[in-house]
C-alpha cells in the first residue's frame, strides 16, 4: 500500500540524514490511525503486461513520421522487447549520448537503471539492424524518431524522449514523462 511505501520514503530520508525515523508510541499510534482512515481508499490495483499482439496493434497504428508517435512507438517497442517500465525512462534519463549507431544499422543502447535499493551501474543493449517483417521494431522507431526530430533537438546531453508540447506558453519540446506514455498507451 501507498502509506507503507510513504513511510518507508521518510526512513530513507533520515537514513540520508545519519538518522533513524523513530519508531515509537507515538509514531505507531499515528501510523496505525493514518491507516485506519486511508486503507479504504488505498487499494492496489494490478498492473497489467501488454501482450505482443496488443503492441503489434498499437504500434500499427502509428504514424512514424509523427514526433509523438515515433517518440511513442520506441518507448513501447524497446520498453516491451527489454521488459523495461515506464520510469526507466522518466527525467529525461536517456540521453543520445546513450545511443551509438553502429555500421550496419543496428544500434547500442546505454541504460541506467531506476529500481533497487542501490544503482547498478549501466546496461548495453543491442538493438539488431532493422527487420521489415517484425512488427514489433526498436530500431525501426529509433530511427522514425530521429528522422523526425529536428537535429539540434539531439544533442548528445539532449533527453531522448522528448514530444511536442501541446500547451501555448511551453517550449515546442518537452519531456515525455510516463504518465504521457500511460495515457497514451490508454487513448489507442
Amino acid at each position: 500500500h501507498s502509506l507503507d511505501s510513504f513511510f518507508s520514503a521518510i526512513s530513507a530520508v533520515y537514513k540520508e540524514m545519519g538518522k533513524e525515523l523513530p519508531r515509537d508510541d507515538s509514531f505507531q499510534a499515528t501510523k496505525k490511525g493514518l491507516k485506519r482512515a486511508f486503507v479504504p481508499i488505498d487499494e492496489v490495483r494490478r498492473a497489467f503486461p501488454i501482450s505482443l499482439a496488443q503492441a503489434q496493434r498499437v504500434l500499427a497504428s502509428l504514424d512514424p513520421r509523427s514526433p509523438e508517435d515515433a517518440v511513442f512507438g520506441f518507448w513501447l517497442s524497446f520498453s516491451l522487447v527489454w521488459a523495461l517500465r515506464p520510469d526507466c525512462w522518466k527525467q529525461g534519463r536517456l540521453k543520445w549520448c546513450d545511443i551509438e549507431c553502429k555500421p550496419d544499422r543496428s544500434f547500442a543502447v546505454r541504460l541506467f537503471a531506476y529500481k533497487g535499493s542501490t544503482h547498478h551501474g549501466p546496461a548495453v543493449r543491442q538493438l539488431p539492424p532493422m527487420d521489415p517483417s517484425s512488427k514489433v521494431d526498436p530500431s525501426f522507431w529509433l530511427a522514425s524518431l530521429m528522422l523526425s526530430l529536428p537535429s539540434e533537438l539531439m544533442a548528445p546531453q539532449k533527453a531522448v524522449f522528448i514530444r511536442p508540447a501541446r500547451a501555448k506558453g511551453h517550449p515546442s519540446y518537452v519531456l515525455a514523462d510516463p504518465t504521457w506514455f500511460t495515457a497514451k498507451l490508454r487513448s489507442i
